[in-house]
């Protein structure tokens, strides 16, 4: 498994979640040109050998104090995943959590060393502001 994945792509989780992959990889596209950061579509498009794959992202919450809080995408298909996949239903999983942070711009996934569930690799998604 790769250590990082998509450290290049710039998106923002404030953004709308699409209906579609299709719809995905234009909202991604488009980003991009806005953001002066074009996407390479053939790295969106790398099929990475897992058909699961989890990814842990960390918010903050307000009660008396800021806290973080962690939470763990479980991205399971029943063929081999791309990674603009397995970020499409990571961003359908997070948006709610993300799209009000002040860290809610992606910056990458980060392999883990460890797993939290056996024999599915695990990634930490980086988030900036």
């Amino acid at each position: 498994m790769p250590n990082t994945i998509l450290p290049d792509l710039a998106w923002s989780f404030s953004r709308d979640t699409p209906e579609s992959i299709a719809e995905w990889e234009e909202a991604l596209l488009a980003y991009g040109e806005d953001v002066g950061m074009p996407v390479e579509r053939e790295s969106l498009w790398l099929v990475l050998p897992v058909r699961a794959l989890d990814v842990q992202y960390t918010y903050w919450v307000f009660d008396n104090e800021w806290q973080p809080k962690s939470k763990v995408v479980s991205v399971r298909a029943s063929r081999l995943l791309s990674c603009s996949e397995i970020l499409f239903e990571v961003h359908k999983s997070s948006h709610a959590e993300l799209k009000d942070q002040d860290h809610r711009f992606f910056e990458g996934l980060e392999l883990l060393d460890e797993v939290f569930e056996e024999d599915v690799p695990a990634y930490r998604m980086l988030l900036g502001s």
